[in-house]
Parts: structure tokens; sequence; C-alpha cells
């Protein structure tokens, strides 16, 4: 029995460490390529606003705006969903101007109505709610080309 328990908990922090990595590169251009997504390095580029401008803001995004010389071109971004957030957040020292809290793509279902969005605060990998007319940072993401 005792055996069993010891390699019960060797696989349980073998499993721990390899499920929680993240593979980052900065990328030179603007950009940091985070488990093959693209993510803006100047994290604070876009400022805080509200769920719905953040939307329309990261959609437009494109090279030549936050100091991005990758050439995308507006369509290519979005807003990241909660999963993305909370799996980048282990590599927040490989970007700049960090905040605490991002919008995410993912309406919060509360069974009521659908005034309220997701949050994910950096760092901790939490995930909360706000309601859509709040102004909180955004961040963008888009596929790796």
């Amino acid at each position: 029995m005792e055996k069993f328990f010891k390699a019960t908990i060797v696989l349980f922090v073998l499993l721990a460490m390899s499920t929680g990595r993240t593979q980052a590169a900065d990328n030179g251009n603007g950009t940091v390529t985070v488990n093959g997504l693209v993510w803006l390095k100047d994290a604070g580029c876009l400022g805080k606003t509200t769920w719905a401008n953040g939307i329309d803001y990261a959609g437009s995004l494109g090279a030549g705006s936050c100091n991005l010389n990758d050439g995308s071109k507006p369509g290519d971004w979005r807003l990241p969903t909660t999963t993305e957030l909370v799996n980048v957040s282990g590599s927040k020292g490989k970007f700049d101007n960090i905040a605490t809290m991002y919008w995410s793509a993912v309406t919060y279902n509360n069974g009521k109505n659908s005034d309220y969005a997701e949050i994910v605060y950096i760092g901790y990998g939490m995930i909360s709610h706000y309601n859509k007319l709040n102004a909180i940072s955004v961040w963008a993401v888009r596929k790796a080309p």
C-alpha cells in the first residue's frame, strides 16, 4: 500500500509539472508566441475600455500600430478566450505593460442575462466576471501565421 501511495504522489507531481508548462518566444516584431498563439507584446497598448469596444480595438489592430511589425492586418487579431488568458498568465515576464486584469471574449452565462463577460487576473490565473460596460484592460491575440 505504501509503494502505491508513493507511486501515486510521484505520478501526480510529474503530471502537474508537465501540464503547466508554457513555451514562450519573443518574435522581435512586437509579438510574443505562447503555446502556438501570437500575443501583442505591449499588453497595455490597447488600454482600458468596455467589452464591446475591446472587441473592436482588438479586431482593428494591425502592423504599424502598438509597435507591431509583423505583417498582420485588421481582422487578424481578437480578444482571447478565458482559457487562453489563464494559459498566458504564466509567461507574463515576456510582455511589456502587463495590467492586473483583462477582458476575455467569453460572455458570462449566469442564466439571467448577458450583461457580463469573463475576466482573468493575470499572474493569478483567477477568473471572474464584470459588467461589460466597465473599463477593463484589453489584450489581443491571433493565430500563428
